[in-house]
Parts: C-alpha cells; structure tokens; sequence
C-alpha cells in the first residue's frame, strides 16, 4: 500500500487564507479536467502536515 506522505506526486499548495492543500502532480491525475479530482487532502489552518495516513483509491500508483 502507497502513502502520498512518501511520494514524490505529492504536493503542497499554500494558500493565503491559511488551509493549505496537497494535490497529486501524476501525470494520469494532472490529466483529471477537475482540479478537485486531484485533491488529496485540505490541512487545518496553518498547518503542512498531510493529515491522511493512505493514498485515496484513485491512486494510479496503487494498483501498478
């Protein structure tokens, strides 16, 4: 089982209003049109720690 924390697809996307978010920057998700099918997790406020443990199941690298 693949973790986002430990993949190298996972990033962090600062936002000003403090709730920061990780996306997932594979190729097979970045060709997703909606951007929030790529979303991975919002954080608390401030924070940029990734608050899931797992990789969601429309993981393209899951099931390789």
């Amino acid at each position: 089982m693949t973790k986002c924390a430990d993949c190298n697809n996972c990033k962090l996307v600062e936002q000003t209003n403090g709730v920061n978010r990780f996306y997932c920057s594979h190729p097979t998700a970045a060709a997703s049109v909606n951007a929030s099918a790529r979303l991975i997790a919002k954080t608390e406020r401030h924070s940029k720690e990734l608050p899931v443990k797992t990789s969601p199941r429309w993981c393209p690298i899951k099931y390789q």
